[in-house]
């Protein structure tokens, strides 16, 4: 799908004139539609083809009458960990972005009203730190996100360790990864952007304020994964307490049984010489025998601390 929009007006892209100040955004395009955008545009074929390559390297490229710029966005589906490439297009009067899936923070602007595309569009070199600015604020929102599952995630994981929550912590943290991965190499983008001669004094000012945007976000990645990783050995340390609880719950139980096991054992031996056997109450005084140990097996562990239960 290709929009085309000179100043606040949206024209298509066969009566759009290069001449004009506008914003060419192909999302998804099919075939034909990069065929088109090539004609009207100049750019070769094969170059918008390797534009949607999913395994893109970010990087800026310099060809004389337009710059390339090759960045990382946030993917719309929230479901999809991977990030996406958003290749950039500046020439003199336009600019052209092309993305094979949504991005987020880009749908903002191509759902601005009029008034707000005709105050972006003042000249290619700050419409396209407004690209940036969009692109980068998709990771802000997505890093706002991961916070919040983080926090619930968390809570489960205090409150009662599950399967579901350990799946949940490796699909953050997965994502993460991506992000920081797309995120370095978005700040490579823009130092390399301010390197070049390609913009104005006034527009790397605000590329350089867009690098400490991005220093911030791979901050905010790292802490992210630290915590995550502080969540994980909670539940590990949980797992393994319950573990504890449980083997310590049966051990205290066998202690138990061992003791009356072992009178049963003794009076259940076939020797002719046992008085108990032939006392009137040596049945009532084995069972009396071995409720009291089983008591003081009981407040010995209490006094100890070793049960679990009051």
């Amino acid at each position: 799908m290709i929009a085309v929009w000179e100043k606040e007006v949206k024209v298509p892209l066969s009566k759009w004139k290069p001449a004009r100040l506008s914003w060419i955004d192909c999302e998804q395009p099919t075939r034909d539609e990069l065929a088109e955008l090539s004609k009207a545009t100049g750019i070769p074929l094969a170059q918008l083809r390797d534009c949607v390559n999913p395994n893109k390297r970010p990087r800026v490229v310099n060809f004389g009458s337009y710059l390339l710029l090759v960045v990382r966005g946030i993917n719309k589906d929230t479901s999809h960990a991977h990030t996406v490439v958003f290749s950039i297009f500046m020439f003199k009067n336009f600019v052209v972005t092309i993305h094979e899936r949504p991005v987020k923070g880009i749908e903002g602007m191509r759902e601005a009203s009029r008034a707000e595309k005709s105050e972006l569009l003042q000249s290619t070199g700050l419409f396209l730190y407004h690209v940036m600015d969009a692109v980068t604020s998709g990771f802000f929102r997505t890093m706002e996100q991961i916070e919040q599952e983080m926090d619930t995630v968390e809570t489960q994981v205090m409150k009662e360790p599950s399967r579901l929550a350990t799946q949940k912590l490796f699909v953050l943290k997965r994502r993460l990864i991506h992000m920081q991965k797309a995120l370095f190499a978005n700040r490579d983008v823009i130092a390399s952007l301010e390197k070049s001669r390609a913009l104005k004094a006034d527009e790397l000012v605000r590329f350089h304020d867009l690098y400490n945007d991005v220093a911030q976000l791979l901050d905010l990645a790292s802490t992210h994964r630290d915590i995550l990783t502080t969540v994980m050995e909670m539940y590990i340390g949980s797992v393994n307490n319950n573990l504890n609880k449980v083997v310590k719950t049966l051990t205290i139980l066998s202690a138990y049984v061992m003791v009356p096991v072992l009178i049963a054992s003794i009076y259940g031996m076939n020797f002719q010489f046992m008085p108990e056997i032939a006392w009137k109450y040596g049945y009532v005084f084995s069972l009396v025998l071995m409720a009291l140990s089983v008591l003081a097996f009981h407040f010995y562990f209490k006094r100890k601390g070793w049960l679990g239960w009051p």
